[in-house]
């Protein structure tokens, strides 16, 4: 069985991934029962880059939000330390104080 060149010997290579204290504390409000899974599941994620080429070889180094299973998580890549770390992980249609989503508030960051 011939294994496609672009599984064995990936481009890029796998990131560490590490979660700030609020976004962990956020992660452990937003999803009681399922923490552990929604956890795992950011952490597959991000783990294997889920940047473009474009973004990686353009824009490296910035800040990344994306949608998984109801949450943004908000994160910034460090392409020299091969690292990715989470700092907000927000309920996607949530409204902040202010009436903005939550995830999208400058004003009050998304805190609780």
């Amino acid at each position: 069985m011939r294994v496609p060149r672009w599984i064995s010997r990936p481009l890029v290579q796998p990131l560490e991934v590490v979660f700030s204290p609020r976004a962990e504390a956020q992660l452990s409000v937003i999803k009681r029962d399922l923490a552990g899974e929604t956890k795992s599941a950011i952490e597959s994620v991000l783990h294997e880059d889920p940047r473009s080429a474009y973004l990686r070889q353009n824009w490296s180094n910035q800040f990344y939000t994306f949608l998984i299973a109801g949450l943004h998580v908000s994160c910034r890549f460090d392409d020299n330390a091969h690292t990715v770390s989470v700092f907000r992980i927000n309920v996607a249609g949530k409204l902040c104080e202010c009436g903005s989503l939550e995830w999208q508030c400058e004003q009050h960051g998304g805190t609780e």
